[in-house]
């Protein structure tokens, strides 16, 4: 078996296209249907259809974690640790809060 039927996150010039949770549902189960021998039952309450949602939310859910650090990239959407990089990229530091008086 070689590559996988999941689709795959896209990178484009305008930034991060992650697929649906129903293409990558339709991607696991023809990924089980190839390795089982393709007789396996598509409905989603089966043993093999749980198998397959659960799968499909592990992707998912690493998708979505990409996703949030290729954002953290731009410094109009970087917060925390991640503002203070991009900021060290070009030797500025964080200034320390402060307390006030009113």
């Amino acid at each position: 078996m070689t590559g996988t039927a999941v689709p795959a996150i896209t990178f484009t010039p305008t930034g991060i296209v992650l697929p649906t949770d129903s293409a990558i549902l339709g991607g696991v189960q023809a990924d089980q249907q190839r390795a089982f021998g393709g007789n396996l039952s598509l409905t989603l309450t089966s043993p093999q259809g749980q198998l397959a949602q659960a799968l499909t939310a592990i992707v998912s859910d690493k998708n979505a974690q990409i996703a949030e650090i290729v954002n953290q990239v731009d410094p109009a959407n970087a917060a925390g640790v991640m503002q203070d990089a991009i900021g060290a990229i070009y030797f500025m530091k964080r200034i320390a809060a402060s307390g006030t008086l009113v």
